[in-house]
């Protein structure tokens, strides 16, 4: 995509949703934690023009090669800081604007529960990589219709306990089939901003965009999410799991809620009483469900045994 185009996505962080960042132009953001998601944060955020720091607990002689070469990859576009052993937290928080971070680590254990209690103290942002994805694409919607034309893909979001996975890249392969331009990214890999990143190199055109977006989300991704608006989500199936890092199958069942936005589209498994909890007082959004039996209501799907039939 021309380069102009791709200079002006520096909106993300100087949108009214931004948490009073507007008219600063180039934050400071603090990525913890050298991963995938750690990384694709760090990568986007400097080719927006941030100033970023980056900070891991692990030395750096115990990253394992591929956050190696991340980090060196990093340090070529431009990342201010990598502080090793990282344990002075208010200190590195002192400058931040934007704190993202990684889905690996448990807002109820340290070093995290440190680092969300200054980031309350100070207000600062704390923001997930899908959170930085959500706005990026805001973002290329506000830059379409400046420019007159539209760019706002459908957002497909996927997570559950079990089957994400199978899910997404089935999903992903049915829109591909009925000829649009699809982009599956997310828990499944490769992450959201790494991708939108790829597109965009790419991309001549708001019309050489994906159509639709199929997500695989996690809660854990889930958790720092504030503005992502899909156009369908659902959640396949809740069972106990992870509740070392929620804490309780409440704060579990709760981020897995996060995936329902403002005027999502909701797909729901009628078969999953845990599922059909979280979503009880669910009102004023249009619900599609799923189930092994006969779907009571229009638009739903299920399955209908046909006594006479052969098999």
């Amino acid at each position: 995509m021309v380069k102009t185009m791709n200079q002006r996505l520096l909106h993300p962080f100087n949108s009214s949703k931004s948490n009073d960042f507007a008219g600063q132009g180039s934050p400071h953001v603090l990525i913890v934690g050298i991963g995938e998601s750690g990384f694709a944060m760090a990568k986007w955020c400097l080719s927006q023009g941030a100033q970023v720091h980056l900070a891991d607990t692990r030395a750096r002689e115990a990253l394992n090669s591929q956050q190696q070469n991340w980090l060196s990859e990093l340090e070529s576009f431009g990342l201010k800081s990598f502080t090793e052993q990282a344990s002075n937290w208010s200190v590195l928080l002192g400058q931040i604007d934007i704190l993202g971070i990684s889905p690996g680590l448990s807002p109820l254990q340290e070093p995290a529960k440190t680092i969300l209690s200054i980031c309350e103290e100070r207000k600062i942002a704390v923001w997930s990589e899908i959170e930085f994805f959500a706005r990026a694409l805001d973002a290329l919607h506000q830059m379409a219709l400046e420019g007159g034309t539209r760019y706002q893909p459908s957002i497909l979001a996927i997570t559950g306990t079990n089957g994400k996975t199978t899910t997404s890249t089935l999903t992903a392969q049915i829109c591909e089939r009925a000829g649009r331009h699809v982009a599956l990214a997310g828990n499944i890999s490769p992450a959201a901003l790494e991708k939108l990143s790829a597109v965009l190199k790419e991309a001549k055109s708001f019309d050489d965009l994906p159509q639709i977006w199929v997500l695989e989300l996690s809660s854990f991704q889930l958790h720092f999410t504030h503005t992502l608006n899909p156009t369908a989500s659902t959640i396949l199936n809740l069972s106990q799991d992870h509740l070392d890092w929620h804490g309780d199958m409440n704060s579990y069942a709760a981020a897995k809620a996060r995936i329902l936005g403002s005027d999502t589209v909701l797909v729901l498994n009628r078969d999953d009483s845990l599922v059909n909890d979280v979503f009880r007082n669910v009102v004023d959004h249009k619900i599609i469900s799923f189930g092994s039996d006969a779907p009571n209501e229009s638009d739903s799907f299920g399955i209908e045994r046909d006594l006479n039939g052969g098999g």
